[in-house]
C-alpha cells in the first residue's frame, strides 16, 4: 500500500489542475470511505470548518464527509493507494496535483 495525499502544513506538496473526472471519481469514493476512525482531521491548509462535507450526487446518503476515513484505489499493477477523504479538499480548493499514477489508477475506476 502507498499513501498519497496525506498533507500537513509546513511541507511543500504538488500544484496543478486535476481532470474533473477524478474529482467526481474521488468524492464518490469518499462517501464511503476505509478505515474510518473516531474524530476527523481537519484541512491545515485554511479556515473551513471540519467535518467539511461535500455533495456526492447519486450515493446513499447524497454527501461525503471529509477527514474521517480514507480512500482506497487499487491500480492495474495491483498497488493499492491509500489518501485521506481530505484529498478531494486539497484537490479542489489548495490545487494539491497527486503523483500521475494514483490519477491514472482513479481513471481505471468504473
Amino acid at each position: 500500500m502507498l499513501n498519497v495525499g496525506w498533507l500537513g502544513r509546513g511541507r511543500e506538496f504538488e500544484t496543478g489542475r486535476c481532470a474533473p473526472a477524478v474529482l467526481a471519481i474521488l468524492s464518490r469514493l469518499a462517501a464511503t470511505p476505509q478505515n474510518v476512525m473516531r474524530g476527523l482531521h481537519y484541512c491545515e491548509f485554511c479556515e473551513e470548518e471540519s467535518p467539511i462535507r461535500i455533495p456526492v450526487p447519486g450515493s446513499r446518503s447524497g454527501h461525503a464527509w471529509l477527514g474521517t476515513g480514507e480512500i482506497h484505489v487499487a491500480a492495474k499493477d495491483g498497488v493499492v493507494y491509500s489518501a485521506p477523504t481530505l484529498i478531494v479538499h486539497y484537490i479542489d480548493k489548495h490545487s494539491y496535483l497527486p503523483p500521475a499514477e494514483f490519477i491514472e489508477a482513479v481513471l481505471r475506476l468504473p
